[in-house]
């Protein structure tokens, strides 16, 4: 399991460390933190949002999303 991955388990922590999960992540903080907040409210299902890919790496948002 990624590094990242683990690190957004506490996303709903005081102590959450989002520049951390971009690190371990390789750049790509929203793709992992995206994906927990879906799983964890449900909203995968609310929003019928296809689940085939766990990464979101082909979410529009994410596409368009750029670290400078």
């Amino acid at each position: 399991m990624c590094n990242a991955v683990v690190g957004v388990k506490n996303v709903d922590d005081w102590s959450f460390d989002v520049f951390q999960v971009n690190e371990t992540g390789e750049g790509h903080a929203l793709k992992y933190v995206g994906y927990e907040l879906l799983q964890r409210y449900n909203l995968i299902n609310k929003f019928k949002v296809c689940s085939a890919s766990p990464h979101l790496t082909d979410c529009p948002c994410h596409q368009s999303y750029s670290v400078s």
